[in-house]
């Protein structure tokens, strides 16, 4: 029996798969990962952890992602801002009642529904920006990795 044929093709499927793994290591390392967690998404690159401003400087190569993460970022300061707001009005309340409640006074009814619509808005407002931000992240995101794997390809 002759092995010389068998050991060649055997040698050539190796270096296929070899060269083959060589890309896709290449690919997923370049790559930034998306990781749900509860509520929120995680970004990462390199097995390391990225926030807003490492996102957007790791998409530096991509003119088009960067934009993209660029506004998920405004976005997602925006709606910090009307959270807080919300949050104050909603806090301002929880105490006025609970000071009401403390001192025996009555509360003034007038500023109950005001700053209850007022704070549940506001929040309602800071969580389509919180979306917004979100949808733009991962938009950004798949622009950058489609743009990893087309240099690869090539």
């Amino acid at each position: 029996m002759n092995v010389k044929p068998y050991l060649k093709t055997i040698l050539l499927v190796l270096s296929i798969l070899m060269v083959s793994i060589s890309v896709n290591a290449q690919n997923s390392a370049d790559t930034i990962q998306i990781v749900e967690i509860g509520n929120r998404y995680a970004y990462y690159k390199n097995n390391k952890a990225l926030n807003s401003n490492l996102l957007i400087y790791a998409a530096k190569g991509n003119m088009e992602a960067q934009k993209l993460l660029q506004k998920s970022f405004n976005k997602r300061i925006a709606s910090y801002g009307f959270g807080i707001a919300g949050g104050f009005c909603l806090g301002w309340l929880l105490g006025d009642i609970i000071g009401c409640a403390v001192t025996k006074k009555n509360i003034k009814e007038r500023t109950i529904v005001p700053l209850l619509a007022g704070g549940a808005g506001l929040i309602a407002i800071g969580y389509c920006f919180e979306l917004g931000a979100r949808n733009n992240a991962k938009e950004g995101v798949k622009l950058y990795n489609n743009s990893i794997k087309q240099k690869i390809n090539y």
